[in-house]
């Protein structure tokens, strides 16, 4: 018989952490849980030291972003497996957990199979994200192919296109920095140096050629966000 896998989670949502604990408490479930918390800061360092096998990480605490908590592990421990749990949906979260590596996302609030699915999937060397999360990405991806159609795939960083969409849902600069975590001078500049690359003077234009043409970006993304 093999061994438990180690999983460690980190959760300032009491509600949740409880009932995620509550899961893997459960005989038979092939998870033996080797901390738990509200305080992600030390929880890296931790993952590292115990040779975690699972790292699963709420996304907005306190003193922290799950994101940068798991990447900071994966740095400190290659092996570890990352579960990454956000009540806030956004494309912008859904990117930056395919980007980072993220093993599996789940958006809050979700079941008992869909976590345990989420576990075993992670730890057999796939990725899996939930439905909502998934469409992120596939949107993306195909919004890629477009530009590589268009010829304009090696223009724009992946900076310059995250400011653009958020920027075409109506937000403003500030808005767009606070969620990409930039300074609003900064969202400034990749919004100046992608309309310079993509030749045009106004933000529809510029999303215009993200599609590939069409005229959809604007009306797409603020039904999402």
């Amino acid at each position: 018989m093999s061994q438990p896998l180690s999983v460690y989670v980190v959760d300032d949502d009491n509600g949740v952490l409880q009932a995620v604990l509550a899961i893997l408490g459960r005989p038979g479930t092939g998870y033996h849980l080797l901390g738990a918390g509200p305080d992600g800061l030390a929880a890296p360092e931790l993952v590292a030291d115990n040779a975690i096998d699972i790292f699963v990480c709420d996304h907005r605490l306190p003193e922290a972003d799950g994101l940068d908590l798991i990447a900071r592990a994966k740095e400190l421990h290659p092996p570890v497996r990352t579960v990454l749990m956000t009540g806030f949906p956004s494309p912008e979260v859904s990117l930056r957990a395919f980007a980072l590596g993220v093993d599996a996302l789940l958006f809050k609030p979700f079941d008992q199979p869909k976590f345990l699915a989420s576990l075993r999937a992670a730890c057999s060397g796939h990725r899996v994200f939930c439905d909502e999360a998934a469409g992120h990405v596939a949107d993306f991806l195909r919004q890629q192919e477009t530009l590589a159609a268009t010829g304009t795939e090696a223009l724009l960083n992946e900076r310059e296109i995250q400011a653009l969409r958020l920027l075409g849902t109506g937000r403003t600069a500030k808005e767009a920095a606070e969620i990409l975590d930039l300074t609003e001078a900064t969202v400034a500049t990749y919004r100046k140096n992608a309309f310079k690359k993509l030749n045009v003077h106004k933000l529809q234009e510029a999303l215009n050629k993200l599609r590939g043409g069409g005229g959809a970006e604007t009306g797409e993304m603020t039904r999402r966000g």
